[in-house]
């Protein structure tokens, strides 16, 4: 008896110490690789590849891809793109900013945010975030100069930024927003989702994100059907997109007319096609599954006496997590 007695205390013993320290692992089986796709996507995305049709231009896929796309975000115009960065350097050039101009940026975001800047020949102006790591209203006008012509604003880690006070600095000032929503599908500000509040905006689809097209891509998305055009020309050679789709449609041929300097953005029919089965299931499995997840963790963190502040996720500031940051104690 007293051999079982020790037996069972030592078991206990074992199973209530971390295992960094030596006790029982929680899970044991491995973890499942990131991304992970769906069976349809694995097995479709060989249709372009069977038929030919792997560009753009040649096969249907990425029209599709980018209509439900636009259903699914509830925007007018949804223009693919190879990545993110390509994403934002075709909405700043199609809203017409380049040499001389001013955007205004966070200064605590992934590099793209600013380097898209640079890219599309204007400078970067760098205004400092809040506790939220998003930028802060207050920093913004004092940045402001007459050659300011947008102010580009990041949904960071799924956090919404608080978009009011915003929109109303660039409405006095008659500047552009862009928002970057690399990191932020399906996040809720006020009821708008993420990327339907400003004049333009940016998702990527790299292999870190929500969902990925195969590794990269990205989308810009407008309800302004004017810039749309112009950056669906940006992103292919500066095409007159829009006669050369007439043209393609009534007489089946592919004409080369350039209307402006423009870069080859465009997204490939393989990756379209996995963005189209991604897409799919992404509300009912993926998005579900982080909000939840980082529900959890903020509920079980909010009271740590290590944590100053948790993700923003309010009723009017609905987080999508890309990821569950807290700020901590120094």
């Amino acid at each position: 008896m007293k051999k079982s007695t020790k037996k069972a205390k030592n078991s206990a013993s074992k199973s209530e110490t971390l295992a960094l320290k030596g006790g029982t692992k929680v899970w044991d089986k491995g973890f499942p690789m990131w991304p992970s796709f769906s069976e349809e996507a694995i097995k479709t995305v060989a249709e372009p590849l069977m038929s030919g049709q792997v560009n753009y231009w040649t096969g249907p896929v990425g029209m599709k891809f980018e209509a439900a796309f636009a259903k699914w975000l509830g925007v007018g115009n949804a223009i693919s793109v190879t990545n993110g960065t390509a994403a934002l350097h075709t909405a700043l050039s199609a809203l017409g900013i380049g040499p001389g101009d001013e955007v205004i940026c966070p200064s605590y975001s992934f590099i793209a945010s600013s380097f898209c800047v640079l890219q599309a020949g204007a400078l970067p102006v760098f205004a400092d975030v809040g506790f939220d790591h998003l930028l802060d209203p207050k920093q913004i006008e004092d940045k402001i100069t007459e050659r300011t012509k947008g102010i580009i604003v990041v949904h960071l880690y799924g956090v919404v930024a608080d978009m009011d006070p915003i929109l109303k600095i660039a409405k006095k000032h008659k500047l552009k927003v862009i928002e970057d929503c690399a990191q932020c599908f399906g996040g809720i500000y006020k009821g708008k989702t993420a990327g339907t509040i400003g004049d333009v905006a940016c998702f990527s689809f790299c292999q870190s994100k929500h969902f990925t097209t195969g590794g990269e891509g990205g989308m810009v998305v407008t309800n302004d059907d004017d810039l749309a055009w112009e950056c669906r020309s940006f992103r292919d050679h500066g095409y007159d997109v829009k006669e050369r789709l007439n043209l393609l449609e009534m007489e089946g041929k592919l004409m080369y007319i350039h209307k402006r300097v423009g870069f080859n953005f465009r997204l490939t029919e393989m990756q379209s096609q996995i963005g189209l089965c991604e897409l799919k299931r992404f509300d009912s499995w993926n998005l579900k599954n982080r909000i939840r997840n980082g529900k959890m963790l903020k509920k079980a963190l909010e009271k740590h006496p290590l944590v100053l502040h948790t993700p923003v996720d309010t009723k009017e500031r609905q987080n999508s997590y890309w990821w569950a940051p807290f700020v901590l104690k120094t």
